[in-house]
C-alpha cells in the first residue's frame, strides 16, 4: 500500500506540472499568434509603403522628362527681346490708357521702374554689353548687376493759358457742321465711331475733350456719330485684304482690326471675318479680318558652328546672315558664340539672324623674371605673378649646390606671351665620388680607347675629384684633355670622354 500511495502522489504531481506547462504552451502560442498578426500587418504596410514610393518616383521621373522638355523649347532671352517686350508693354499701356469718346476723365503714367538681374560685360569696342544668363543657368547672384530702368513721361512744353483753345460743343449738330465748328476753332476731326441711335443719322452724340475743355491748338476730338443706317455685311473671306477692302467700303462698312495667322494660303488672303457674313451692323461699323501670312521659321541653334556652317544651316532653313561681329574667346576661332534671334525663336522666312564669332585673343606680351638661384618653388611662384608656368624641368649635378634654378630658358629680361612656359635647368648635388663613378659607368666609356678603370686612375692623378673640375675639364679642348690625361690619341678619346661628361653631369 504505501508503495501504491506513493506512486499515486508521484502521478498527481506530474499531472499538476503537465497542466501547467500546458498553460504556459497556450499562452506562448497566443503570443507568437500576435506576433504573427502584428508581422503580417507589419509587411502589408511595407508593401503599401513600397508600391507609393514606386508610383512616386515614376512620377517624379515623368515630371523631370516634362521640365526637360520645357527647357529645352524655353527660348533663350536676349536684350533685343527684352527691349522689344517692353516696348510692346508700353505701347500696351499707352492704348489701354487713351480716353474714348465720351470718358470724362484721362489717366497717364508719369514713371514706372523696372529691376533686372543680368551680367554686364565690356564688347569689343571697351563699349557695355548686358547679357542676360539662359532660363536654367544656375548663377550665384553677388556674379549679376542689378539694374533699373526707369522710365518717365517727356511733359510736353508748358502752353499759355491764353493760347489754349476751348473745345466747342458738338452735341446735336450734324457732323457737317460739327467738322465747320472745329475747323473754326483751329481743331481736328479724331477718331470717330458710330452708333445706334435715337437721334437722326449723321447727329454728334458724343465727344472727347468736353465742350469748354482747354485743348492745345490744332488737336483733335474724338466723335460718336449716331447712325440708324443698317446693312448686311458680305463676305469677303477667300480673297485678299485689298479686295476685301473695296468690298466692306462699297457695302458701307470699314476694315477693323487686321490680325496675321500662319496659313499655307497666299499671303494677305482673308481667312475669317468677324462679324460674319449676312449680319445686319450699323453703317461704317468695322469688320476684323484674320489674314494668311507666311508660316513661321524656327531660328536653329547655331552656337558652335564654324561660320560657313553656319551659312549653310541658314540657307537650308531659309534664312539669311545678318550682321556678323566677333569677340575674343579660347573657342575655336571663327566659331558662333552667340546669335540673335536665339534658337527656337519663331521669324518669318527670309529673316537675318545676327552672330558673334569668337576671335582669338591678341597675344599679350611679358618680360620674363629672372628665377636663377631660386628653388623651383620659389621660381613657379615669380613666374606666375607674370602670367607664366614652368615648362619642361631638368637636373644637373653639382658638387655644391642643390635645388635651385641653374639656367631658364627664355632668360630673363627677354618678351614672352603670356601663358607661354619658361624651361628650368635645376642644379642636383653630388659628390665628387658620385659624378665620376656616373662617368665610369656611362654605357660608352669604352670608345675612349679606354677601360673605366684605367680613367679613374688618370683622373686621379690629374686631381679630378670633383663635380667642377669635371666641368672644367669637358670646357677643355681635345689637346688639353689628351695632355691633362696623357692620352695617346688627342682626337676621338678627348672628345668622346668630354661628351660622356656632359651626358653624365646634366
Amino acid at each position: 500500500m504505501p508503495r501504491e500511495e506513493e506512486l499515486s502522489n508521484h502521478i498527481k504531481k506530474l499531472e499538476l506540472e503537465l497542466g501547467d506547462k500546458d498553460r504556459r504552451l497556450i499562452l506562448q502560442d497566443a503570443k507568437i499568434s500576435q506576433k504573427d498578426v502584428s508581422l503580417r500587418e507589419n509587411q502589408r504596410l511595407i508593401r503599401d509603403l513600397q508600391d507609393k514610393v514606386a508610383k512616386l518616383s515614376t512620377e517624379k521621373q515623368q515630371l523631370q522628362v516634362q521640365l526637360e522638355d520645357i527647357r529645352k523649347s524655353r527660348p533663350k532671352p536676349t536684350p533685343s527681346m527684352l527691349v522689344n517686350s517692353l516696348k510692346q508693354a508700353m505701347e500696351d499701356l499707352k492704348s489701354n490708357l487713351q480716353p474714348k469718346a465720351g470718358m470724362r476723365t484721362g489717366y497717364s503714367v508719369n514713371q514706372f521702374d523696372i529691376d533686372l538681374k543680368a551680367a554686364v560685360t565690356m564688347g569689343d569696342n571697351n563699349e557695355m554689353r548686358l547679357v542676360l544668363p539662359d532660363p536654367d543657368d544656375r548663377i550665384p547672384g553677388d556674379m549679376l548687376s542689378s539694374i533699373r530702368f526707369t522710365f518717365r513721361s517727356q511733359p510736353e512744353a508748358d502752353i499759355p493759358d491764353e493760347e489754349l483753345v476751348e473745345a466747342p460743343s458738338l452735341l446735336g449738330l450734324s457732323i457737317d457742321t460739327a467738322l465747320d465748328e472745329l475747323a473754326a476753332a483751329g481743331l481736328r476731326q479724331g477718331e470717330t465711331e458710330y452708333r445706334r441711335s435715337e437721334y437722326p443719322t449723321g447727329t454728334v452724340i458724343g465727344q472727347y475733350p468736353d465742350s469748354g475743355d482747354l485743348v492745345p491748338p490744332d488737336s483733335s476730338l474724338a466723335l460718336v456719330v449716331a447712325n440708324n443706317n443698317v446693312v448686311t455685311v458680305p463676305m469677303v473671306t477667300n480673297t485678299q485684304l485689298d479686295d476685301a477692302r473695296l468690298v466692306l467700303e462699297k457695302a458701307g462698312l470699314t476694315v477693323g482690326r487686321i490680325i496675321s495667322s500662319e496659313n499655307p494660303a497666299p499671303v494677305g488672303t482673308v481667312l475669317s471675318q468677324d462679324p460674319e457674313p449676312d449680319m445686319q451692323l450699323v453703317e461704317q461699323s468695322p469688320v476684323d479680318l484674320v489674314i494668311a501670312a507666311k508660316p513661321s521659321i524656327t531660328v536653329p541653334d547655331l552656337r558652335g558652328l564654324a561660320l560657313e556652317e553656319a551659312k549653310r544651316v541658314l540657307e537650308k532653313e531659309e534664312l539669311v546672315l545678318g550682321e556678323v561681329g566677333t569677340r575674343p574667346s579660347p573657342a575655336a576661332h571663327n566659331s558662333v558664340l552667340d546669335q540673335n534671334p536665339a534658337k527656337g525663336t519663331k521669324v518669318e522666312a527670309g529673316s537675318a539672324v545676327a552672330i558673334t564669332l569668337s576671335q582669338k585673343p591678341q597675344p599679350v606680351q611679358v618680360s620674363v623674371p629672372n628665377v636663377v638661384d631660386r628653388t623651383l618653388a620659389q621660381a613657379k611662384m615669380i613666374l606666375q605673378r607674370r602670367s607664366l608656368s614652368v615648362g619642361k624641368t631638368l637636373y644637373r649635378k653639382s658638387g655644391t649646390k642643390n635645388g635651385v634654378v641653374a639656367l631658364q630658358s627664355p632668360k630673363a629680361g627677354s618678351r614672352a606671351e603670356r601663358g607661354s612656359d619658361v624651361d628650368l635647368v635645376i642644379w642636383k648635388k653630388i659628390s665628387g665620388r658620385d659624378a665620376i663613378d656616373s662617368v665610369l659607368k656611362h654605357p660608352e666609356i669604352e670608345k675612349t680607347g679606354y677601360k673605366a678603370t684605367t680613367i679613374r686612375l688618370r683622373l686621379a692623378r690629374a686631381g679630378i675629384d670633383s663635380v667642377e673640375k669635371l666641368e672644367q675639364l669637358s670646357e677643355m679642348s681635345d689637346t688639353e684633355i689628351a695632355r691633362k690625361l696623357k692620352l695617346r690619341d688627342r682626337t676621338k678619346s678627348p672628345r668622346v670622354l668630354r661628351e660622356i661628361i656632359k651626358t653624365s653631369l646634366g
